[in-house]
């Protein structure tokens, strides 16, 4: 059970509906972009999902950053 936990932390849900939420709104957003003017606002992914929020930014300190890279 530790392994899928690990998995969904990692990867996100199983769920099939929100992954082709996901796939749809990052193909969405490539289109959208690649079609956007010059000055206009780049589009996130999460501009195209509306059941997704939008992660919360994670604010590390130096040594959690350095930390993150040894992986302990």
């Amino acid at each position: 059970m530790a392994i899928w936990k690990a998995y969904r932390l990692k990867r996100g849900s199983l769920n099939i509906g929100r992954r082709v939420e996901q796939a749809v709104g990052n193909l969405m957003a490539f289109y959208a972009n690649s079609n956007k003017g010059k000055s206009a606002k780049a589009f996130s992914p999460f501009d195209f999902m509306p059941h997704e929020q939008k992660p919360k930014p994670v604010e590390l300190d130096v040594e959690d950053y350095m930390m993150s890279w040894v992986g302990r």
